[in-house]
């Protein structure tokens, strides 16, 4: 499998056939499961995200900064901390839908626990941050990701690690990154932890519809689709 280890941190929720629904083969699953000393020495990183939110939070400190492909139109940005730091290993951090910086509680006091282990905290701004999703896809959002690790990969002249951290919908998003890009990135991957994923499709069918607005919805987004106006925006 293409990268060392996928160490999944689920809610109680959660399950096996999750994992499987969003496109990890039940070989692969086993074969990440099998990874014990591996996962062993990832399952601190991940208990960081389900503790920290207990801890006291302070101010995180970083460095903004502009990533690009030569091929977009404008860059995007990235905040990473702390500001001056010697670390090689990255954990990039993945929020869901409308978030950008800061997107849960306990991202200031993750920072901080990473820099005490050697690990630098990344948050990208992608294009679906904040207002900007449903305007974008997983696809794009793993696109935009790859360019992050690219870019600090080729900052550090190829000596950079990485872990994932996806909360909500950004476990879909890493995810898919893991299954979408070039080689070369992926192997740099050390983890993926997912935080509260969830399933957006999924989610509407366990919410009431009581004023039959998703209904209405539904009927009027399949009708744009069967014109070929699949792009329109409801």
């Amino acid at each position: 499998f293409f990268f060392r280890a996928l160490l999944i941190h689920m809610y109680m929720h959660a399950t096996r056939e999750r994992l499987l629904a969003v496109g990890v083969t039940a070989a692969m699953v086993g074969a990440l499961l099998s990874r014990r000393r591996v996962a062993q020495g990832l399952l601190a990183l991940s208990r960081l995200a389900s503790s920290a939110a207990a801890s006291p939070t302070a101010p995180l400190s970083g460095c903004l900064y502009r990533y690009k492909h030569p091929s977009w139109p404008a860059p995007l940005q990235a905040f990473e901390s702390p500001a001056a730091h010697a670390h090689r290993k990255y954990c990039v951090y993945i929020g869901g839908l409308t978030d950008g910086l800061l997107a849960c509680s306990y991202v200031e006091a993750l920072g901080a626990a990473l820099d005490e282990r050697g690990w630098s905290l990344v948050q990208p701004v992608l294009s679906s941050s904040y207002a900007g999703f449903g305007c974008s896809s997983l696809q794009r959002d793993a696109d935009e990701l790859a360019q992050l690790l690219r870019h600090i990969a080729d900052r550090e002249e190829g000596d950079a690690e990485f872990a994932l951290v996806g909360h909500s919908t950004g476990c879909q998003d890493a995810v898919t990154l893991l299954r979408t890009a070039p080689p070369e990135l992926r192997c740099r991957v050390r983890a993926a932890v997912l935080q509260a994923p969830v399933s957006d499709r999924e989610s509407q069918t366990v919410e009431q519809d009581s004023d039959g607005s998703r209904g209405r919805l539904l009927a009027e987004a399949e009708a744009k689709l069967a014109a070929g106006e699949g792009e329109a925006l409801l």
